[in-house]
């Protein structure tokens, strides 16, 4: 039984342990702790962990919390917490909270959350290293899985608030904290946090300001609408700022006063860096704009809109019903015939259904030029094959890809640098072929990586489409861009499905030149490994 154990069939090793466990040989302790290292399957590791419970010998446990494989160490931690008489002890559990493994640190955490009485050991070794000099480091996930998993605890939510406020000339820590914050399951953030908030969107440092924001939007926080308000109306702030302040104001109370929503059309134009115009977009999305200026959005800013924003934009009319805006909504659209095709089908009719009957039938040109366009995908990816081999030159490439007319890195990774919206990019020329990656540029909205399915969430109110991010059971957590993330509670939900739309726009590829096209078609196609992007950022 102690050879199965460790050589034999997942099936075998598994009865194999339950019998070792029921005969209560003490000699087979080491074989089982030895086998706890590769366990195969989670019914194995069961199976090895029940029995060394069963057994009860405390001493070789002890020492296999000093193993150096993590899977020895997570079996002998679970074993020394379900043992009667409860032998772990809390310095025992303190010194694991630091583990890299993901399934160790799971495993900490899953002991930690019933044994409150030890909170206050947690707490201190995480407010040490939190304030270690160069923290984070990139080893900082277990510090952020401990936050997460003690937030509704009050010594932990005062101990963050603490930290954030002490960071000022540390803003990666601030960082750190308001991104463990973002993800935190609890539905009303404690008035500790909110109080550090509105000290921390006063910051010097721009990227703690729009973190704020970004988390204030995203969990529509009101308590900051006077801060919120100066902002967007400050002409010496940037414009992300500002832009940011409006998204959050509308986040939780619709509505654009007129200097707001001027700002904000003045940075539709396509001078303006492609992931601001992407925001501006989405937050006139969400606005609740009134008829006035939904009709200044249809008649001045539709036509000729590029793919960038054409997706986006006409969201701004989903909850309209005046035939007047209904006209001027099909006649701005009628006015983009090189951009039209980035809209699916059935968003345009989901978006008419509200109007009068008098507006869907000036809508079916739109509608079947769609379709067309749609039917015309296979001849436009052979048209544009050629490109794939033009002899790209991929440091330029590289320029277009992190720059900031493609803004791609803004949604995607490649080695270290990039954004995580969209999948990461780092290795795509190994498992994508040249035409795939084509297709994923001219036509993202053709397949979805997976894990990274859009999904449209309605409330009663409006309606919002992500990649969905990590979500607690109670929320549903939406990332629609690099600046756009929204938590959704279940009990607003009215319905939540996948899309067919990428976020993406189709025929982003207009946006660049022919030669920007080779360019970065021949970056993308070298991505082979992790080494390599490693070589191309140096």
């Amino acid at each position: 039984l102690m050879e199965m154990v460790r050589t034999e069939e997942p099936a075998a090793r598994r009865q194999a342990a339950e019998a070792l466990g029921r005969i209560g040989e003490a000699r087979a302790v080491p074989v089982l702790i030895e086998a706890s290292a590769n366990p195969e399957d989670r019914f194995v590791e069961h199976s090895i962990i029940y029995s060394l419970i069963r057994l009860g010998a405390e001493e070789p446990l002890n020492r296999a919390l000093d193993h150096p494989n993590p899977r020895v160490r997570k079996a002998a931690l679970i074993a020394l917490d379900q043992m009667d008489g409860n032998p772990l002890r809390k310095e025992q559990l303190t010194a694991l909270l630091d583990t890299q493994d993901e399934h160790l640190g799971g495993a900490v955490l899953w002991v930690v959350s019933h044994r409150p009485e030890w909170s206050g050991e947690v707490i201190e070794f995480l407010r040490a290293r939190v304030q270690e000099k160069q923290f984070p480091t990139e080893d900082a996930e277990p510090i952020r899985r401990a936050l997460l998993a003690f937030c509704a605890d009050d010594g932990m939510q005062k101990m963050t608030a603490e930290l954030m406020d002490a960071g000022a000339d540390h803003p990666e820590r601030q960082l750190f904290l308001l991104d463990a914050i973002g993800d935190c399951s609890l539905d009303d953030l404690p008035p500790l946090w909110i109080a550090q908030f509105q000290a921390l969107v006063k910051d010097s440092d721009p990227r703690v300001r729009q973190k704020v924001l970004a988390l204030v939007a995203a969990r529509r926080i009101p308590d900051l609408d006077a801060k919120l308000k100066e902002i967007a109306a400050n002409q010496a702030e940037s414009d992300d700022l500002r832009t940011a302040a409006l998204g959050a104001l509308v986040s939780y109370r619709p509505g654009l006063t007129t200097p707001g929503f001027q700002f904000l059309l003045g940075l539709l134009p396509v001078e303006t860096e492609a992931d601001l115009r992407l925001s501006v977009a989405q937050v006139l999305s969400r606005a609740g704009l009134t008829s006035e200026q939904l009709l200044v959005v249809a008649r001045e800013h539709l036509p000729g809109a590029d793919p960038l924003i054409l997706p986006t934009l006409p969201d701004a009319f989903r909850n309209a019903r005046e035939e007047e805006v209904g006209r001027a909504l099909v006649a701005g659209l009628l006015k983009t015939p090189e951009a039209v095709g980035g809209m699916a089908g059935e968003r345009l009719r989901e978006l008419l259904e509200n109007f009068p009957s008098g507006v869907r039938r000036e809508a079916r040109p739109l509608l079947i030029q769609v379709e067309k366009e749609k039917e015309s995908r296979a001849e436009r990816l052979k048209e544009l094959e050629p490109l794939l081999t033009a002899g790209g030159d991929v440091g330029r490439g590289r320029n277009v890809f992190f720059g900031k007319k493609g803004a791609c890195s803004s949604c995607h990774t490649i080695g270290i640098e990039g954004g995580h919206v969209g999948p990461d990019l780092t290795a795509v020329g190994s498992v994508r072929s040249g035409i795939d990656i084509l297709e994923a540029i001219v036509f993202p909205s053709a397949s979805f990586v997976p894990g990274h399915e859009v999904y449209r969430v309605k409330t009663a109110r409006e309606t919002f489409s992500g990649v969905r991010g990590e979500s607690a059971g109670d929320a549903v957590v939406l990332i629609s861009g690099p600046r756009d993330r929204v938590r959704i509670p279940r009990s607003e939900i009215v319905s939540m499905e996948p899309s067919t739309v990428s976020l993406m726009p189709d025929g982003f590829d207009e946006n660049l030149t022919e030669q920007e096209m080779i360019d970065m078609l021949a970056f993308l196609q070298a991505q082979k490994s992790r080494r390599i992007a490693a070589g191309s950022a140096s």
